[in-house]
């Protein structure tokens, strides 16, 4: 086996671990709202000639299963094998989307996330579920690593620069040390978009930057 075969078989292996673990983590969040739409629903066949209470019932059964619905369909955008072509996207939306889906598991590893988002970056050009993958990676790999040092603060910042749109990951330097992090499947996704992967150190600061290509 060729060193080309090497990597993506290394790819391979790291893509499917990011969404196993990501699956894990939606089957614990989809859990609650099954208890709850379990539980009304008993309660409603106990109820079930008081209107006013039925009506309750419904209604939280319903909202749950909103609420179950729309992180299927979250899951499905970003799990998606379709050969989904380069396109604008909005990093505020992307972010949103894959922090919803990574909150579980990022406050099962002592991590809080704070977002210092610029409301001025231009969209970015790339594929909705490969950067989705590649930002979950990132955040898996930073996050093991946090969780080893007892947990931790991720801020995630981003701006423009040079035609690329920029997405930092930064934690105290103090808190990582010299820890390695895993950004193989990362940067391997980033740069099918046309994309980089830098890390940095500065005033205290231990940060992975996800450059994007502006969209034109």
């Amino acid at each position: 086996m060729d060193s080309l075969q090497d990597n993506h078989l290394i790819y391979r292996l790291g893509h499917w671990s990011t969404v196993g673990r990501l699956t894990a983590s939606l089957f614990h969040e989809i859990n609650n709202p099954m208890q709850a739409i379990q539980g009304a629903t008993s309660l409603a066949l106990e109820d079930i000639n008081d209107v006013e209470s039925l009506r309750t019932y419904l209604e939280l059964s319903r909202h749950e299963s909103d609420r179950i619905l729309s992180l299927i369909a979250r899951a499905r955008r970003v799990f998606t094998l379709d050969d989904v072509p380069l396109a604008p996207l909005d990093l505020h939306t992307a972010v949103h989307e894959v922090l919803h889906l990574a909150a579980k598991e990022m406050s099962s590893r002592r991590v809080t996330v704070y977002q210092q988002l610029s409301p001025a970056v231009p969209p970015l050009l790339a594929r909705y579920n490969e950067f989705s993958i590649a930002l979950l990676s990132t955040l898996f790999a930073v996050s093991d690593v946090l969780f080893a040092a007892g947990g931790g603060e991720l801020t995630l910042r981003s701006m423009a620069q040079e035609g690329f749109v920029w997405l930092d990951l930064s934690a105290s330097a103090h808190t990582l040390g010299a820890a390695e992090v895993d950004l193989f499947v990362g940067r391997h996704l980033v740069e099918r978009c046309q994309g980089y992967v830098e890390q940095l150190a500065a005033d205290g600061q231990w940060t992975i930057r996800l450059a994007m290509p502006q969209a034109i």
